[in-house]
């Protein structure tokens, strides 16, 4: 969780993660959602404040990126979200994306015990 904790760096963005580590394949789910949703934030929506929040919660592990900007996500279009759709979807996790004009706010849930399988 240490990389996403360096992802502040790419603006004003506020950052929250446990300091616990994952499985592999979960923290680089975690890792490429907040990544794209902060790009997006970035390149296209207007944002002047981000934050990512990262808590465990009923055995999931619950991804939420929020900006200010100006909205206009949609996973149908493009492919970032929906290859992050795919990505979670494969370990029985899912995406949602919230967007209207007052801000988009991205929320990803992945299983924390792979074991099981989707």
């Amino acid at each position: 969780m240490a990389a996403i904790r360096d992802l502040d760096r790419v603006g004003d963005v506020k950052i929250t993660v446990p300091d616990e580590r994952f499985a592999p394949q979960i923290e680089a789910a975690a890792y490429f959602l907040c990544l794209e949703a902060l790009t997006n934030a970035a390149k296209y929506a207007q944002a002047t404040i981000v934050t990512v929040s990262i808590m465990t919660t009923g055995g999931m592990l619950l991804v939420e990126i929020a900006d200010d900007g100006i909205g206009g996500a949609d996973p149908a279009n493009g492919t970032g979200l929906l290859g992050l759709r795919d990505r979670l979807d494969a370990l029985g996790g899912m995406l949602t994306v919230e967007s209207s004009q007052d801000g988009t706010l991205v929320h990803g849930a992945i299983p924390l015990d792979l074991s099981s399988g989707p």
